[in-house]
């Protein structure tokens, strides 16, 4: 189904260009043609088959738009893994899931190797009959219908006990959700979109990939995410749709960026995390973006977006949109009125009915259709969603969830520490940074660095604390409890 849809745009606009990447253009014939020789290269070389789950570990590129079509079309799930994971991370993935195969680039096998989990076939995008095959190939592999119930596509979510949940969605859950946003946007055919975030988290697949895709759009993509590259590519390009989340306009407004090169901006969209309210200001007054929030999560897609001229103002999601049913519920469950805070639950065809990896939470997370987000809100009285928290204490570090149990259960292997407490605290730039509060057991001393380079052994950037305090008292939770240890099979 997903293959179809692109299929049915590309029918109609096939000289339409589909990607810009590094300044070249691809039509959205030319990557229907490569995504046939991707399938063909995955099903030679991998045997990949309908429900296989192919493991992808790359930066945005043109590749990862042929291959989403070419492994929809063979029916298989495309499993993005974060390119700085580090093994301890991707070997726990990667025994959920058994890839048949692995796409990356030769550059990024180091931890994949270290992790024990490479799988037996790897396919090198950099690699020369790699190359040769996705941009000279005759040998294409028709797609075949896939029932739009089945899972396309999986990421990993925050969840709360120490590691990620697995997020399988569905066709369905993908399209109806694309659908919603370019109407809610009034996106359309012809128009040019620069991504400026990755496609290996859900919101970058979601927003910037597959929406403009989907609807005929250009995809620009950066030569990479630094504030010069971006505005670089917003003058040269001429673009219309700016997706990104808050850092990135952080960074854009204290980069130094002209108002000129933002001239074409037509919808400034930002997503992943709260937008901090100096940011919204200084993009409007500096740079002529009146930006505007979208709010959804791994497990619906998107929930709301703020109306074109609406003022912005702190925790604004904006309205829902037609394809998500919002619900504001008390404690107990029940249905709260206007202007009441209390748990937000949504429901609709972008929502999954469950996690891949169901634990006894699961049951309060999935309750008549609804799945319950674990943020706080209100509905005002004409609709519109207000953000007010989180009921649990998931770290939002730029749009990336992170559990603060994972952290500890990575501090607690050095010898030296006795119990630590790891969690956000706010910052103007990315929203929230990671704070470790550690006690040290009696007699033993640990420097900072030490610590840091103990994470960036098993953690991925996002995921190390950037501030680090040593306390003489045992750290509690927010609840008055310490932490319980877990940690995957095999650690």
């Amino acid at each position: 189904m997903l293959r179809a849809a692109f299929d049915g745009v590309a029918a109609r606009q096939p000289d339409a260009v589909a990607v810009i990447d590094h300044g070249i253009a691809i039509s959205y014939s030319e990557l229907r043609l490569r995504s046939g020789r991707f399938a063909r290269l995955l099903a030679d070389r991998a045997g990949l088959q309908r429900r296989d789950r192919l493991a992808v570990c790359l930066p945005n590129c043109w590749e990862v738009a042929a291959g989403v079509l070419a492994s929809a079309g063979i029916g298989a799930v495309w499993a993005p893994f974060h390119p700085e994971w580090r093994p301890r991370e991707i070997a726990w993935l990667a025994s959920q899931l058994s890839p048949r195969a692995l796409i990356a680039r030769s550059d990024m096998l180091g931890h994949w190797r270290e992790s024990g989990a490479l799988p037996a076939t790897v396919v090198l995008i950099d690699e020369a009959d790699v190359r040769d095959a996705l941009l000279t190939s005759t040998a294409l592999l028709p797609p075949s219908p896939q029932p739009e119930s089945e899972p396309c596509v999986c990421f990993p979510t925050s969840g709360s006990t120490g590691r990620p949940r697995i997020v399988f969605r569905s066709a369905r859950n993908l399209i109806s959700a694309q659908s919603s946003t370019a109407k809610a946007l009034g996106l359309g055919s012809g128009m040019r979109q620069l991504s400026a975030v990755p496609f290996y988290h859900s919101g970058g697949f979601d927003n910037c990939l597959l929406l403009p895709l989907l609807y005929g759009m250009c995809v620009t993509l950066p030569d990479s995410f630094a504030p010069a590259e971006v505005e670089a590519a917003i003058r040269d390009h001429w673009i219309q749709v700016l997706m990104g989340s808050p850092f990135v306009y952080t960074m854009l407004a204290e980069s130094g960026a002209t108002r000129a090169s933002f001239e074409s901006v037509e919808v400034a969209v930002s997503f992943g995390a709260p937008m901090p309210p100096k940011t919204a200001g200084a993009c409007e007054s500096m740079l002529g973006l009146r930006i505007r929030q979208l709010y959804g999560s791994t497990e619906t897609g998107v929930i709301a977006i703020q109306r074109a001229g609406s003022l912005f103002r702190p925790g604004l999601a904006g309205h829902p949109v037609e394809s998500a049913e919002v619900r504001i519920l008390g404690e107990h469950g029940e249905l709260l009125g206007p202007s009441c805070t209390g748990n937000l639950a949504v429901r609709g065809p972008g929502v999954i009915s469950a996690h891949f990896d169901p634990v006894d939470s699961d049951a309060e997370k999935f309750q008549d259709g609804f799945y319950i987000t674990g943020d706080l809100g209100r509905l005002e009285p004409d609709g519109e969603l207000i953000l007010c928290g989180r009921s649990k204490a998931i770290i939002n570090i730029s749009g990336i969830k992170v559990d603060p149990v994972e952290i500890e259960h990575v501090l607690l292997k050095l010898p030296e520490i006795r119990a630590c407490n790891v969690h956000g605290v706010r910052d103007e730039r990315q929203g929230e940074v990671i704070e470790a509060l550690i006690e040290l057991r009696p007699d033993c001393t640990l420097t900072r660095r030490a610590v840091v380079a103990h994470c960036r052994a098993h953690l991925s950037e996002s995921k190390i604390p950037r501030r680090i305090e040593f306390a003489a008292a045992t750290p509690m939770d927010a609840a008055g409890k310490k932490r319980t240890e877990w940690a995957p099979a095999g650690e």
